[in-house]
């Protein structure tokens, strides 16, 4: 179902030390409004100016990490 359709209340934040989340009013299955949000941080990242999704974005994200941490232990 596509999700500008059938989402009520969307908004979107920078939250925190810059956390980008998205919230919206969705219906289950018994027609109640549930209220979700997701950090698209955790979800979407910039490949090359592209958008990337699923888990490639966090794992990507974790070796960079490592890396950063492994470089800054090496260079005090």
């Amino acid at each position: 179902m596509n999700f500008s359709d059938s989402a009520e209340e969307i908004s979107f934040a920078i939250e925190g030390d810059g956390v980008p989340i998205l919230r919206a009013g969705l219906r289950n299955v018994e027609g109640e409004l549930v209220y979700r949000d997701i950090n698209l941080a955790e979800r979407i990242g910039n490949n090359d100016g592209n958008f990337q999704f699923g888990k490639s974005v966090l794992l990507k994200a974790e070796t960079r990490l490592t890396n950063s941490s492994n470089r800054v232990k090496k260079h005090p």
